[in-house]
């Protein structure tokens, strides 16, 4: 059937989409593209198309059928919940413990304890993909989730949040029953909506880039967050800066394992001093030039692409992984979340382990029904 969540389609539509609506020169703050700029962007989503034909064309899509996940998947599915939900209740409660909206935005975090306040909207995920391929799910399961849902809208009131379940729900109901173009379309307006909502609710004032960088409200709210991520990087283009190739922003995570991170120089650009975010090719054009958004997105389309192809024809388990990256997929223009900081990678590399542990326990039970049958 058609997929309306083909992975490598839906990040290769919306590049290009938010990349020509960014390109018109409508704000005055904002430098018109350089014509390197209209090259490295363009380059770079051709380059994630050609790496995403690899298994793109193998992957006939067929709905999944549901199969009953093992104890041990429930087990570190609770004690996931119970690990991240204290995380997230220990840091709310040391952010003043007030409601979201009524929050002046403390930070509450806490180093080491706050990866798991990361991971609590992925186990909701997790717990979904459980609910999924259980033959009669368990009531447990579900509140679990509506849990942790209204818990990070009422207390953390997160965009972010919101995006992850809105988005990687739908993927994995896609998965296993027929979803139509018009579901997924009121799912993203309802986001859209809600997101709006929430900008207006942390910064009543108004006086952001996102409402006052135009003179029509309603287009600057769309226009100005994805085209001011674009003006970053243009910006960055026209300074021609060196090259850094040790990858000091490309592989950010690997340096700050190593602890080494501050020591690796990184430019940054902002616009009016406030708002740094960037388009996911940022980094490898600020390491590698014109070589890194060649390379880098041909491995994330040839990367999306395989395991499309495996959660297909492989293991259903691949699309736990393919739903965790749903964000990642769909907002290539708000940052890159495929190479990354550690806080931002640290969700798929959980999740892989996850994945990686039940495919070990099932070889294991293999071996020793081998065993007993000698």
């Amino acid at each position: 059937y058609r997929d309306v969540f083909n992975p490598c389609l839906i990040f290769f539509v919306i590049w290009f989409l938010t990349a020509s609506f960014s390109s018109i020169d409508y704000d005055d703050f904002m430098e018109p593209w350089s014509p390197l700029m209209h090259v490295v962007v363009t380059i770079s989503g051709i380059s994630f198309w050609l790496g995403s034909l690899g298994f793109l064309k193998k992957s006939k899509v067929n709905l999944q059928a549901k199969k009953e996940l093992p104890e041990e998947f429930s087990f570190v599915t609770y004690a996931l919940f119970i690990i991240c939900f204290s995380a997230f209740i220990i840091e709310w409660l040391n952010a003043g413990g007030g409601l979201a909206v009524k929050s002046s935005g403390v930070d509450g975090d806490i180093a080491g304890l706050h990866y798991g306040t990361i991971f609590l909207p992925f186990v909701a995920v997790i717990l979904y993909f459980k609910v999924l391929n259980a033959q009669k799910a368990k009531t447990i399961d579900w509140l679990l989730i509506i849990l942790i849902i209204a818990s990070s809208l009422v207390l953390k009131l997160s965009r972010g949040d919101m995006m992850i379940y809105i988005l990687s729900f739908l993927f994995l109901y896609s998965r296993y029953k027929k979803i139509s173009f018009n579901i997924v379309l009121f799912g993203l307006v309802i986001f859209a909506a809600v997101s709006i909502g929430v900008m207006f609710v942390r910064d009543p004032s108004g006086e952001s880039i996102v409402f006052t960088s135009t003179s029509n409200p309603y287009v600057s709210v769309f226009y100005s967050y994805i085209a001011t991520c674009f003006a970053n990087l243009n910006d960055y283009i026209r300074m021609d800066n060196s090259s850094h190739l040790l990858g000091n922003a490309t592989f950010a995570s690997f340096w700050t394992v190593l602890g080494i991170r501050d020591n690796m120089d990184t430019n940054w650009i902002m616009q009016l001093d406030m708002f740094n975010a960037s388009v996911y090719i940022y980094a490898f054009y600020h390491d590698f030039k014109l070589f890194g958004v060649i390379l880098f997105p041909f491995l994330i389309g040839f990367g999306l692409s395989k395991l499309y192809y495996n959660s297909i024809h492989n293991s259903s388990l691949w699309l736990l992984l393919l739903s965790v990256l749903q964000k990642a997929i769909f907002v290539p223009f708000f940052g890159n979340y495929f190479f990354a900081e550690l806080v931002i990678l640290y969700p798929y590399l959980l999740t892989y382990a996850i994945i990686f542990s039940q495919f070990a326990i099932k070889d294991i039970r293999h071996l020793i029904k081998l065993k007993n049958n000698i």
